[in-house]
């Protein structure tokens, strides 16, 4: 995982090869996860840290 991502940064969730963009990161109001947004809206789901592997927008449209 790379550290510190910011709101609207792309991750994959390695565990389904799902990309998102990042809503919340751990720490953040007292959470453990990542919460991923489907890119271009849809539910959020959550992401353990070391599920998580941040991504640029470039590799994410390839």
């Amino acid at each position: 995982m790379t550290s510190n991502p910011n709101g609207r940064d792309l991750a994959r969730d390695i565990r389904s090869d799902t990309i998102g963009e990042v809503m919340a990161t751990p720490g953040q109001a007292g959470i453990s996860t990542f919460w991923l947004r489907p890119v271009g809206g849809g539910y959020e789901w959550q992401v353990p840290p070391r599920y998580v592997q941040i991504i640029k927008r470039a590799e994410a449209a390839a």
